[in-house]
């Protein structure tokens, strides 16, 4: 990594000179690189050498956020039931597999959760005695009052924060895109994304500081020039990373690299020949999404999401308990309180996780918030309640096999048990229950 940072600087002194070189790399690189700024000032200093975080690498980790949050909620039945992705895909989109049609999906879910929170809205202005609040102050008060509407408010805020983030990137507004980024910061530390959470605030802190270490990039950044135009058309920019991902994986095989240097102009060649030929030219500069076709897809599928999420039960109309939309599962009380979705992030954790005390105080001790941040609420796969869980539907679906077979010996079945011990709850001297059913017994 040192000696590709060296090239980088030594090329861009060579062939441009004056100009400051940029380094884009992902996530793990960029602590990387990071470190050896801090190691080697006087050589790869932050004058000598600007380090950025791909964009494209954010915005899959902001996917990954967002289905974290939505896992186990209801949220991929609806999107299945409203026929905008299939049942496999449908399942896939909170881990995040494929980003374009991840992304397409929460746009989806964004509009079609505005239109559920007005027409809640509508409901309560046709109730309510007297003249209803505003939609601002309404919305403030079921948030503190109502954990589900909180919840999904909070999922509304995050989509929001991501269609910023895509509209930074296709404007080119740098401006929008460190706000983004500053705010994404927080939310990263509250879901217990470790990595993003401790080098985006360092990352951001470098962009900050443009203005005063290099004046002539951070005016060519205000210009657009930190992403790639390959079309004349509208809301088109995309990411470095995103423009050359077609060389990825191509300096690993020596054989491919050498087919694509040797075959890539003659390609380049044919496709101008035949555009020559054909005389195609790009009538207009409107953006391609803005089909009519396409319109329509989207407006139906927004339509089919609500009709679905309203079957299922409007998330803002269902009372004061957060469920799954599925089934119906209300999560213990301490459990939505500890939700991510339903806490505000700590100050004094994301003061923890600035670029100040991480890179002058690496040692320091962890705040005892940060702790409770970590507690998992969910019931996932490395969970004990997730484990009782499918061991308790195995149970139930070996009941269910033995209705078919004459033979079976129901006390047999019931002989054994699948479940460890549990433990009750007193808090100075802890009994268990015997595996045998006898009762409580001392420890």
């Amino acid at each position: 990594m040192k000696h590709a940072m060296q090239l980088t600087v030594h090329d861009t002194d060579t062939f441009n000179p004056g100009q400051s070189p940029v380094l884009g790399a992902d996530q793990p690189l960029f602590a990387i690189a990071k470190q050896l700024q801090w190691a080697l000032p006087d050589i790869l200093g932050d004058e000598k050498l600007v380090l950025m975080i791909k964009a494209l690498h954010i915005e899959d980790k902001m996917h990954q956020m967002i289905g974290k949050q939505l896992k186990d909620s209801g949220w991929s039945n609806i999107i299945t039931q409203a026929q905008v992705l299939t049942c496999g895909r449908a399942q896939y989109v909170p881990d995040e597999h494929h980003i374009k049609r991840t992304r397409y999906a929460h746009q989806v879910s964004l509009v079609s959760l505005y239109l559920l929170q007005q027409r809640s809205y509508t409901v309560y202005c046709s109730s309510v005695q007297g003249p209803p609040e505003s939609p601002e102050m309404w919305i403030q008060r079921c948030r503190s009052d109502n954990p589900m509407f909180l919840f999904w408010a909070t999922i509304m805020d995050l989509e929001l924060l991501m269609c910023r983030f895509i509209r930074s990137l296709r404007e080119g507004d740098f401006p929008l895109y460190l706000q983004v980024c500053d705010k994404l910061c927080s939310s990263f530390h509250v879901m217990d994304l470790t990595n993003y959470a401790r080098w985006l605030p360092v990352y951001v802190r470098d962009m900050v500081q443009l203005p005063q270490k290099h004046p002539q990039l951070y005016a060519e950044f205000l210009k657009g020039n930190f992403f790639v135009q390959r079309s004349a058309h509208k809301f088109s920019l995309i990411s470095k990373d995103q423009g050359h991902g077609g060389a990825v994986g191509l300096f690993e095989n020596p054989e491919a690299l050498a087919l694509f240097m040797l075959a890539g102009p003659d390609c380049t060649r044919c496709i101008e020949e035949f555009e020559t030929v054909l005389d195609i030219t790009t009538s207009g500069t409107a953006h391609h999404e803005e089909a009519s076709a396409l319109q329509t897809k989207f407006r139906t599928d927004v339509l089919a999401f609500v009709e679905a999420a309203e079957h299922l039960g409007n998330p803002f109309n269902s009372g004061t308990e957060l469920v799954a939309l599925h089934t119906q599962e209300v999560m213990e009380k301490g459990g939505y309180f500890s939700h991510p979705a339903t806490r505000p992030a700590c100050p004094v954790c994301v003061t923890y996780y600035t670029a100040g005390n991480f890179a002058h105080n690496q040692h320091s001790e962890m705040p005892e918030c940060l702790h409770l941040y970590q507690q998992s609420c969910y019931t996932g796969t490395g969970s004990k309640a997730g484990s009782a869980q499918r061991n308790s539907c195995l149970i139930m679906k070996l009941f269910l096999s033995l209705q078919s077979r004459p033979d079976a010996d129901m006390e047999e079945f019931f002989r054994y048990e699948n479940l460890p011990p549990i433990y009750s709850p007193a808090p100075q001297k802890p009994r268990i229950i015997g595996s045998s059913g006898t009762g409580l017994r001392s420890r």
